[in-house]
């Protein structure tokens, strides 16, 4: 199962299980994921929770997490058990990057799937400082949306021998083109060649 997870979603897998014991706790729980993906998912709080910085949300997110759980002595373990809530976020994650035609999970898809756990400690925490499922995942169909026809476009200037890298027209282009391209759209890129 864990050959579909890139090297950063199975990084917050590794910090989620510190927080185990961090927190002294027996079993993986959504909780414990979060703060994984606040620990290695650092992008993903600049693009969904812009006005806190990583220190500060996991410092707060622990401290709400304590609240709701209490506060335990840490524990250490030699494995780590999965709770089914966590074995529902896996699976969710999966779902999440195939919806988007996404090949591997990122940490983004583990967000995604700890917003779709509603019930969840995690989850909860999430909607009371304002991030919600369906914005990020508007947000994740337009930026793949954006990265599809950023590759095609790539193409179309390969084929037709421009510089992608140099096209100072290529952010237009980019907003002209559709997923596949039209032969206006050649056309165009085509007079961007004539006046490079």
């Amino acid at each position: 199962m864990f050959e579909r997870f890139s090297k950063k979603a199975r990084y917050v897998l590794l910090f989620a299980r510190h927080e185990v014991e961090e927190l002294g706790d027996y079993s993986m729980q959504s909780y414990h994921l979060l703060l994984g993906l606040v620990r290695e998912g650092k992008y993903i709080i600049r693009e969904f929770l812009p006005e806190y910085n990583s220190q500060n949300l996991l410092e707060m997110f622990r401290k709400k997490i304590q609240e709701k759980i209490g506060i335990k002595q840490p524990t250490h373990l030699a494995h780590v058990p999965v709770s089914p809530e966590i074995q529902g976020i896996l699976r969710h994650s999966l779902a999440a990057a195939r919806v988007l035609s996404q090949r591997r999970v990122e940490p983004v898809h583990l967000l995604l799937a700890v917003l779709w756990e509603e019930r969840s400690v995690a989850a909860t925490i999430l909607n009371e400082v304002g991030l919600n499922s369906e914005e990020i995942h508007s947000k994740l169909e337009v930026s793949t949306h954006i990265s599809e026809m950023k590759l095609n476009l790539q193409l179309v200037c390969k084929k037709l021998g421009i510089s992608f890298g140099v096209l100072p027209e290529a952010a237009e282009a980019a907003e002209r083109l559709s997923l596949l391209p039209t032969e206006e759209d050649i056309k165009f890129l085509d007079s961007l060649k004539l006046r490079s």
